[in-house]
């Protein structure tokens, strides 16, 4: 038996089906993004760490960790691994002398040149076909779309099957105080 959207509790009929586009589209993108594989000399996660570290000069392990959404004892073992390879360096930290920042080395700058250069041949191949003027609308809604993803946090997300309350919630009532016994016999301690 086919599935039928529209019987499902979750369905929602004046959700704007333009969003499921945007959404399909996304998991479209991103699956691509994961499976195409380049010739870095390091992870993927690498890569990000050191896009991080040139777009910021430098960053605390701590700052850095909360930027990927990982635990810092993950980030911890990523950057000393790059540190190894002299990829990135420590300074100390000017505003805290116990801690230090994480700074991109010349030799990072090299890798990461490198796989930009790979991504933005890859992109090349992928938009051969498009019209300059569709590369750049593409990049500046790409961009304003980043932007607005950026944006300061709306409240969380709800699943569908918890759907939000159309009316606020009314105050409690004030509900007495449970006697206690002496109370309950009408004496008072």
């Amino acid at each position: 038996m086919a599935h039928d959207p529209a019987q499902d509790p979750a369905h929602d009929p004046a959700q704007d089906p333009v969003l499921d586009d945007v959404l399909r589209s996304l998991f479209r993108v991103v699956q691509q993004i994961k499976q195409t594989v380049h010739a870095d000399p390091v992870e993927r996660q690498s890569i990000l760490i050191l896009v991080r570290l040139r777009e910021n000069g430098s960053i605390r392990l701590s700052d850095l960790a909360t930027d990927l959404m990982v635990d810092i004892s993950t980030v911890s073992r990523q950057v000393r691994a790059l540190e190894d390879r002299g990829l990135v360096t420590r300074s100390e930290d000017p505003d805290d002398r116990r801690a230090s920042r994480i700074v991109l080395a010349p030799a990072g700058g090299h890798i990461l040149d490198d796989a930009w250069a790979r991504r933005h041949a890859w992109l090349e191949r992928s938009l051969s076909d498009w019209a300059p003027a569709d590369r750049a609308a593409l990049s500046a809604t790409l961009t304003r779309f980043a932007d607005a993803l950026a944006a300061p946090p709306m409240p969380p997300a709800l699943d569908r099957a918890d759907p939000a309350p159309t009316t606020p919630a009314a105050p409690a009532a004030a509900t007495p105080a449970a006697a206690t016994p002496a109370e309950a016999k009408g004496t008072t301690a």
